[in-house]
């Protein structure tokens, strides 16, 4: 059967060098940053890093067997600067 990439959580937001973690209702997958100049996700625990402003979207990822395709789920993460105080 094809694998299920689940349904995805965690907090949609961060501050540069702050963190979230996204996590999935199934195990087993991998997770991805299309921007890691915007965020880093660790690949095995979901834990997202701010690098710099602005919106970027992560992967989870669990890969197809026996000729199977891989099964995908997103969800968006926005970074955003800290205040100054002047």
């Amino acid at each position: 059967a094809p694998p299920v990439a689940g349904t995805l959580s965690g907090t949609q937001e961060a501050c540069i060098a702050g963190t979230t973690t996204f996590s999935s209702t199934e195990a087993g997958g991998s997770w991805s940053s299309a921007n890691t100049s915007i965020a880093t996700i660790n690949s095995s625990t979901g834990l997202i890093t701010g690098v710099a402003a602005g919106t970027v979207t992560m992967t989870y990822t669990v890969s197809g067997t026996g000729g199977c395709p891989d099964a995908t789920a997103t969800r968006d993460v926005t970074i955003t600067a800290p205040p100054t105080a002047g």
